[in-house]
């Protein structure tokens, strides 16, 4: 699979759990399957001395998987908002609002998805002009 190809699945990977999916926050059913599919697209390997840690490869550093991840919905909700504001995508102060509101109790996946589908567009079109 090309660069070209490796990014369009990628895209559709996100368009599906991001905007699609009934619920943005994966279930170990679905977390196993996108690890699998990461894995085969050479983005993610086991490290060999432990079968039950990944690493991500140079090309899934290349294309900041750890966020693509995010917007899949696979990364503990407690660290979203940090690898959102690591990304320039928001700012230290909204960071520390949403782990405050996560750590109030409040339900990730209501507080959180829509700030990672604005991130999204602010990541894939930061002059959000359409072009």
């Amino acid at each position: 699979m090309d660069r070209g190809q490796l990014e369009l699945t990628l895209h559709h990977m996100i368009v599906t759990r991001l905007f699609c999916a009934e619920q943005w926050i994966v279930d170990r059913e679905i977390s196993m399957a996108i690890t699998r599919k990461l894995t085969e697209m050479a983005l993610q390997e086991r490290v060999p001395e432990d079968a039950r840690t990944i690493r991500r490869t140079p090309l899934g550093n290349m294309l900041n998987v750890d966020l693509l991840i995010v917007f899949m919905g696979m990364w503990d909700c407690f660290e979203v908002p940090d690898i959102l504001w690591e990304n320039g995508l928001i700012d230290d102060s909204e960071s520390r609002f949403l782990l405050d509101l996560l750590f109030a109790g409040r339900d990730p996946e209501r507080t959180l998805r829509k700030r990672v589908q604005q991130a999204y567009f602010r990541y894939y079109n930061p002059s959000l002009r359409l072009n």
